[in-house]
C-alpha cells in the first residue's frame, strides 16, 4: 500500500517538475507608518514574528523531509529542478491536506 502512495507521489513530483509553472512572486507594499498605537504596533510586530517562524518551519520541513525525497528521484541538490520538485511536492502536500479537511467523517 505504501509503495502505491510513494510511486504515486514521485511520478507527481517528477511530472511537476517537467514544466515548471510560471508564477510571479507577489509584491509587498509596505503600508506607510502613520501614527500607531504601541498595542498597534506590538499587534505588528508579533504577526511579523509568526510569519518568520511559519517560514522557518515550513523550510525545515522542505529541506529535511521533502529534498531528499526530490534527491532520490534523481534530481541534483540546488538545481532549479530539485527546488521545483520540492515545491511541487510541498504544493501537492497542502492540497492533500486541504481536501483531507473537507472529507466528512
Amino acid at each position: 500500500m505504501w509503495k502505491s502512495g510513494t510511486v504515486a507521489l514521485l511520478t507527481a513530483a517528477v511530472v511537476g517538475c517537467a514544466t515548471p509553472p510560471q508564477v510571479e512572486a507577489p509584491t509587498q507594499v509596505e503600508a506607510p507608518e502613520q501614527s500607531q498605537t504601541p498595542e498597534q504596533s506590538q499587534k505588528r510586530e508579533q504577526r511579523q514574528k509568526r510569519i518568520a517562524a511559519d517560514q522557518e518551519r515550513i523550510a525545515a520541513h522542505l529541506e529535511r523531509d521533502l529534498a531528499p525525497i526530490c534527491t532520490s528521484a534523481g534530481f541534483t541538490p540546488g538545481t532549479d529542478a530539485h527546488s521545483r520538485c520540492v515545491d511541487s511536492l510541498y504544493r501537492l502536500e497542502l492540497e492533500r491536506r486541504a481536501a483531507k479537511r473537507l472529507l466528512p467523517r
